[in-house]
């Protein structure tokens, strides 16, 4: 559905889902007092005084993703090796808005970026699990990075370097027993072997079990080839399989954390605080987007003679070209209380019909 010539079409200048579902809920369930609104208030002077900081932030939020979407995967234990990279990002930026906004005075908006917790511990769990450029897929391996876990570590070695361990364990086997010629080999039957021909049969060690025989030669087993042999064959769809075990892990913990309150009052707020500065950083934007200084102005609670002179619809003068639109006045000189349609409290702007 079309929101064009709409309150919310018209406002909605928001740089995040989360600040355009918020202020839809400010423009719904508009405050009804005085204090409060002044606060909030407070908050876009702030931002309109400081336009520079207010452009970081803006660019800081930009990168931000769907935190209330995120935490819904989580809750039902959806969420995927991506989600958590998203949740990263985002928890990432909150410390560096919180720098970024060092120069405001606002209570409510220091108080608002104050209260935005980066949940250091999940952030630190977060960037020693996920490999920055996991797949969409959980299931096919390549989503926890290296050094998370030792035997995943191992198990990726090996698949990789298997070769390179056969080949120093046949160097070493050469020099142990001094049979020049001896071969470390592999068939689908029989799997690895260590191969010695019969010119060297005097030399074959005492810990070597024979295998199989064969004219030429006779083929041997030992210990430390049948645990090398072991590690090797699967270890690709074995390291696959750990990786989806740790992930699952990984995520009964995020899904224990939100469904116990680990990180919820305190952190998962984020969302909702985020969604606030979306909303805040809104209506200076808006402001720059009409470029219209005669319909924006902060509302007053203490009027005694309200005049109000050129005002105009912003609906109309959006749809319309500017000269196409009519400005109107108003004097309320004897204090009868009177319809004045705005925007919704919270937003420095007046529409006079």
């Amino acid at each position: 559905k079309s929101r064009r010539g709409s309150l919310l079409g018209t406002l909605d200048k928001t740089k995040t889902a989360m600040g355009g579902r918020l202020l839809r809920s400010w423009i719904e369930r508009p405050l009804r007092d005085a204090e409060a609104i002044t606060a909030r208030l407070d908050a876009i002077d702030d931002l309109l005084a400081h336009p520079m900081e207010a452009d970081v932030l803006r660019e800081e939020l930009a990168g931000v993703y769907d935190i209330e979407r995120l935490l819904s995967r989580v809750a039902f234990d959806t969420v995927h090796a991506r989600d958590c990279l998203a949740l990263l990002a985002t928890l990432d930026a909150i410390p560096r808005l919180q720098a970024d906004a060092s120069e405001f005075s606002a209570r409510l908006l220091t108080e608002t970026l104050r209260e935005m917790d980066p949940m250091n511990d999940l952030r630190d769990i977060l960037r020693r699990a996920i490999e920055p450029e996991a797949p969409l897929s959980v299931r096919e391996g390549g989503i926890i990075a290296t050094g998370y876990s030792d035997e995943l570590d191992q198990l990726r070695d090996i698949a990789v370097n298997g070769k390179t361990y056969l080949s120093e364990l046949e160097q070493k086997e050469r020099e142990e027993t001094g049979i020049k010629n001896l071969k470390v080999g592999y068939n689908r039957v029989f799997g690895y072997y260590i191969e010695v021909t019969k010119s060297f049969y005097e030399l074959v060690p005492y810990r070597y079990t024979r295998k199989q025989t064969l004219a030429n030669c006779e083929r041997f087993i030992t210990e430390e080839l049948k645990e090398l042999e072991n590690r090797i064959t699967g270890a690709e769809q074995n390291a696959i399989r750990l990786e989806y075990t740790l992930f699952c892990e990984l995520r009964e913990l995020l899904t224990a954390d939100f469904n116990e309150g680990t990180h919820d009052a305190s952190s998962f707020r984020s969302d909702m605080i985020t969604a606030s500065i979306g909303c805040f950083l809104n209506q200076p934007m808006l402001a720059k987007f009409f470029q219209q200084s005669s319909c924006f102005c902060r509302q007053l609670f203490s009027i005694l003679d309200f005049r109000k002179y050129g005002s105009t619809n912003i609906f109309v003068t959006e749809a319309a070209n500017e000269e196409s639109s009519i400005a109107n006045g108003f004097h309320n000189q004897d204090h009868f209380r009177v319809p004045h349609i705005k925007s919704g409290n919270g937003f420095p702007l007046h529409l006079d019909f």
